[in-house]
């Protein structure tokens, strides 16, 4: 039976804070969960709102107005309004996270950049390199990183299959937890030990390769013998006991849950944190080259594109910035 789960801001924001390539420390870990606070407060006080999915952007720009002048929905223990730092700092951090919520697939739109009392932008910081190699990557437990590479065992039920397939999309396919949650039967086609997958936001197909090719076949088979018809249209990660899709959430909980039973690491794993473990790892083969060219050119930071000979539309290739240690 499939569980379904409503994420509350509360819970959003502890995967958000918990979620990084680089740990907080306790006090900002809590000033950030404070601004979390503050905002579903506002937003259960005033609409009486408690899921994060239920939060939309008319919602968003109302916070930031009662935000920058009298907080009648929000608890707090001060009545004056917040100074003008202080408000766009709030906004900045409850930006940071809005985004990252969009990004896991829990919300559909992502905050626009807003302004501060004094009529000025509030200050939002860039988005982190794709790979920063100045920063050393945390290594996977290697109870993960056998699960992330080895074939699934035969005995092994369709519970761990489906979790398996999940992390294996995000890992070796970079998918999100809403791009998994929307694949469907025929987004996918398997070529021995390669899937090729068609990806549900962007025009083309993706190869994949590690273990997910294995995983799929073993999923498939459980699914069919619990008596699943699958179809093209069937979901690719279904609930459990049924041919239906599930939430880009329950994707997010069930890789986040899997990861900690299997590897007893009390940290909550996701799709995009699978994503930025394997771009790290393919990024760690080049760093000397890298530093090497960096240092050549005498810039701090080097971006690539596709090579002339596979060049296709620019627009279908992220960046790939390396930013070097500071000297």
């Amino acid at each position: 039976m499939q569980t379904s789960y409503a994420v509350s801001f509360a819970d959003a924001a502890v995967a958000w804070t918990r979620d990084r390539d680089n740990r907080l420390s306790a006090s900002t870990e809590r000033a950030y969960r404070g601004e979390v606070d503050r905002m579903a407060q506002f937003f259960a006080g005033k609409y009486g709102g408690l899921a994060l999915t239920e939060f939309t952007q008319e919602h968003w720009k109302n916070y930031v107005r009662e935000l920058q002048g009298v907080r009648q929905h929000v608890v707090t223990c001060r009545d004056e309004p917040l100074s003008p730092s202080s408000a766009a700092q709030a906004i900045r951090i409850c930006t940071a996270f809005l985004r990252w919520a969009r990004d896991e697939g829990l919300l559909s739109w992502v905050p626009k950049t807003l302004l501060t009392p004094g009529g000025r932008k509030a200050a939002i910081n860039p988005r982190r390199p794709l790979v920063d190699l100045s920063v050393g990557a945390e290594p996977l437990p290697p109870a993960l990183e056998a699960l992330l590479i080895k074939v699934p065992a035969p005995d092994s039920t369709q519970e761990a299959l489906r979790a398996q397939l999940a992390m294996g999309l995000a890992y070796w396919g970079g998918l999100r937890s809403s791009d998994i949650a929307a694949l469907r039967g025929g987004d996918i086609a398997t070529h021995g030990s390669v899937v090729e997958l068609r990806h549900p936001r962007r025009d083309g197909v993706t190869t994949i390769n590690g273990n997910v090719a294995d995983i799929w076949h073993q999923y498939c088979l459980s699914r069919e013998e619990a008596g699943e018809t699958l179809t093209r249209r069937s979901p690719v990660v279904a609930a459990l006991g049924s041919n239906e899709p599930i939430s880009a959430w329950s994707v997010w909980a069930l890789i986040s849950q899997y990861i900690e039973t299997v590897t007893g690491v009390a940290k909550l794993y996701s799709a995009q944190s699978l994503r930025r473990a394997r771009v790290a790892a393919i990024g760690a083969k080049c760093a000397t080259e890298i530093d090497e060219l960096s240092e050549y050119a005498h810039r701090s930071r080097v971006d690539f594109v596709p090579s002339a000979r596979s060049m296709l539309p620019i627009h279908r290739y992220p960046v790939f910035r390396a930013k070097r240690s500071k000297e």
